[in-house]
């Protein structure tokens, strides 16, 4: 998906709910390295840790911006938060990944209005 930097949160079976919790849980057990399924290891688990959950504040920022630019469906916002070139692809992808910030921003409160057309 383009990199082994960031893990996709996707629904329906992705839960960025339970994706920020889980990152808030190893983090505080504070581990010094991290075997993951796939990849290598992460060496330095807290500052990963810290872009992991920093990159999904910025994709919910950005999904907010544009729900309150009055995009409405899931289509519109993944084009208004990953741009028109996205790799045709790549789309269906993005939004799952789309639905799970509204999802979540839906769950918080913060996604008043919102309805998938």
């Amino acid at each position: 998906m383009g990199g082994l930097d960031t893990a996709l949160v996707a629904a329906p079976e992705g839960n960025l709910s339970d994706y920020l919790e889980s990152l808030e849980r190893l983090a505080k057990i504070a581990p010094k390295v991290v075997y993951p399924t796939h990849g290598p290891q992460f060496s330095d688990p807290a500052d990963s840790f810290r872009r992991y959950r920093a990159h999904r504040e910025e994709r919910l920022r950005a999904v907010l911006d544009a729900l309150q630019a009055g995009r409405r469906s899931v289509a519109e916002i993944t084009t208004a938060v990953y741009g028109e070139a996205v790799d045709m692809e790549l789309r269906p992808w993005l939004e799952a990944t789309t639905l799970a910030y509204l999802d979540y921003l839906a769950g918080s409160g913060l996604a008043g209005g919102w309805h998938d057309e």
